[in-house]
């Protein structure tokens, strides 16, 4: 799975043919915003299925057991994005893209190198931190470049050139979202990613 990502929180099937529109390679269902069955989701394109905890800068604040259950159900539809820190009790089949968020700092080098290690064997690693410094930034940068499947980037308007900067070193993924609201702090509209990517 490479490429450009649209996420959708909301309005599910009407952006979903938006993101089609706009050149889409991929597409992230977010289910924790907004509900809906996903044998209802139909596309072409390929799916990432979500359901991201409140903890981890989402909106789920429901049971754990019941939202694993739902993510294996996801994944007889499409990829399914489970954290770090839950993926031994994920019982789903397919493709997996194994996240860690840490919305308050960006982790030393040691440790990001560790989450990389220790689950690229299984599917892409997502990491997605907060940056005080530049020396964060160049932190995630370094990690893309030395991992061929990690996707790793830093939240917020500061350091929001990462996530682009990230695909352009070789990061399999490059989020975006399409609809009225952003996935994530900093992650572009899709329609200025590829407006960004003709020229860079």
């Amino acid at each position: 799975m490479r490429g450009v990502v649209a996420t959708i929180l909301k309005g599910h099937m009407r952006n979903l043919e938006r993101a089609e529109e706009l050149g889409a390679d991929v597409v992230e269902i977010r289910l924790d915003r907004e509900y809906v069955a996903p044998e209802r989701i139909k596309s072409m394109l390929p799916l990432i299925f979500t359901i991201r905890r409140n903890s981890d800068g989402g909106f789920y604040t429901g049971d754990e057991k019941t939202r694993l259950e739902i993510l294996e159900m996801c994944s007889e539809y499409g990829a399914v994005d489970i954290e770090a820190d839950c993926f031994s009790r994920f019982r789903g089949e397919g493709d997996v893209i194994i996240s860690y968020h840490d919305l308050k700092k960006t982790p030393e080098y040691s440790e990001l190198r560790r989450l990389a290690v220790d689950y690229s064997e299984y599917g892409i690693v997502k990491i997605a931190v907060r940056a005080r410094e530049k020396r964060d930034a160049v932190s995630v940068l370094k990690l893309v470049s030395e991992y061929s499947n990690v996707v790793a980037f830093c939240l917020g308007e500061r350091f929001a050139f990462t996530r682009v900067g990230a695909y352009r070193m070789g990061a399999p993924l490059l989020y975006s979202y399409v609809g009225d609201e952003r996935g994530g702090e900093g992650q572009p509209h899709l329609q200025d990613v590829k407006r960004i990517l003709e020229v860079i």
